[in-house]
């Protein structure tokens, strides 16, 4: 089914792979009417990666080329052909394409757009987080996996399987060759279930699916001016009428091959006009912090926080483990950043923080709520918000 989403102002586990109590809505300065978004169910993720994805180098500060130092290292890693701020990986890059360290001035900034606005086709960063479902979900659609909101039930419906053929219907070219790895790019869907969610829940329906190693659940809301979806680990919701993003991606992840345990977290809120894509057309302003860990009982390395806008200017903290505590915290990336309000920490915050990652990834996973939030944070989770 496809709606158009407006009105009043009244109203896949994907775990990255890589080296508040309050139940209030976000309130803002409402504007008159919900901005207006052609959507479906197998799209709603989509426009996730729109809005996510109009997030530029501007947006973060870094469109000045004087801000981009020569020193990095001989790691034989290369720049993307897609950004040459990012390797295909989302390690941060230089000018020259050797890679960025962490001295670099920029790095900070770097290390936010990489993970925020760059897509690397995995789950390491955002946008490969929400766009590899979003492609799943948009082809299921196109072959017929459901036709109207009646395939939907209470109980839950499985369909069955479906096979799908990924296309560039869903997806750009350079993603659907990424995700068939030389192959046809031919996916069997297993058991796909379709519910839908009692009135009284944050989402609308949920949709059960095999790809791989097993089922994830993806749930999404296009409702009520809000679009918003999450699945295992991640959360995102598009609140239509105050033209504003929230994002969360919090957990620990293990790898298969050494067993060793890793963690990122990263939030973030972004305020600006939505165009109807779901895309921004403009940004106000932008919050984000993103923590790299080893596994909750081995401690963090880094964690970058960003706040500001593109006309005042992004202020930018950066702390990290090198033989103790170690804190950055006049990064700017105008002259003056005095004015700005940064996201600042503590080192005993920081240690929560990532400590308790796997705390706050089971109760984000059993929450119903979307999620949304008034600034960015430590605090342990976003906001959650089930009503209507």
């Amino acid at each position: 089914m496809r709606l158009k989403l407006c009105g009043i102002a009244a109203s896949l586990a994907l775990v990255g792979c890589g080296s508040s109590d309050d139940d209030a809505a976000t309130t803002t300065t409402a504007t008159t009417e919900a901005t207006e978004v052609d959507v479906s169910t197998g799209t709603a993720l989509n426009v996730g990666v729109l809005a996510i994805g109009s997030i530029d180098a501007d947006s973060v500060g870094l469109g000045s080329s004087d801000l981009w130092l020569q020193d990095g290292d001989d790691s034989g890693e290369t720049a993307s052909a897609r950004d040459s701020r990012c390797s295909d990986n989302g390690t941060p890059m230089n000018a020259d394409g050797s890679r960025m360290t962490q001295e670099s001035a920029s790095y900070p900034q770097t290390a936010i757009y990489c993970a925020v606005a760059f897509n690397t086709g995995s789950p390491d960063s955002v946008l490969g987080a929400i766009s590899i479902p979003g492609v799943f979900l948009c082809e299921a659609e196109r072959a017929g996996a459901w036709d109207s909101d009646v395939d939907f039930t209470e109980a839950g419906n499985n369909v069955g399987d479906v096979t799908i053929t990924l296309s560039t219907n869903c997806a750009e070219a350079w993603l659907i060759e990424a995700l068939s790895d030389g192959g046809d790019g031919v996916y069997p869907l297993t058991d796909l279930t379709l519910t839908q969610l009692p009135a009284t829940h944050g989402y609308d329906k949920k949709i059960t699916m095999g790809v791989g190693d097993g089922p994830s659940d993806i749930y999404i809301r296009s409702s009520d001016n809000f679009i918003a979806a999450k699945s295992e680990g991640w959360a995102f919701s598009v609140d239509l009428t105050n033209n504003i993003v929230h994002y969360e991606t919090l957990g620990e992840s293990t790898s298969t091959s050494d067993n060793s345990s890793y963690v990122r977290r990263l939030r973030l809120r972004v305020e600006g006009e939505l165009g109807d894509t779901g895309a921004f057309s403009s940004i106000a302003s932008l919050q984000a912090l993103k923590l790299e860990g080893r596994g909750v009982d081995e401690g963090w390395s880094e964690i970058v926080t960003l706040t500001g806008s593109p006309a005042d200017g992004m202020a930018f903290n950066y702390y990290y483990e090198a033989e103790g505590f170690q804190a950055v915290e006049d990064g700017c990336s105008v002259s003056d950043c005095s004015a700005i309000t940064r996201i600042s920490a503590t080192e005993a915050q920081v240690d929560t923080f990532h400590s308790n990652a796997q705390v706050d990834f089971t109760a984000h996973d059993a929450n119903e709520g979307i999620i949304v939030f008034d600034t960015v944070d430590l605090s342990g989770n976003g906001t959650y918000d089930a009503s209507r």
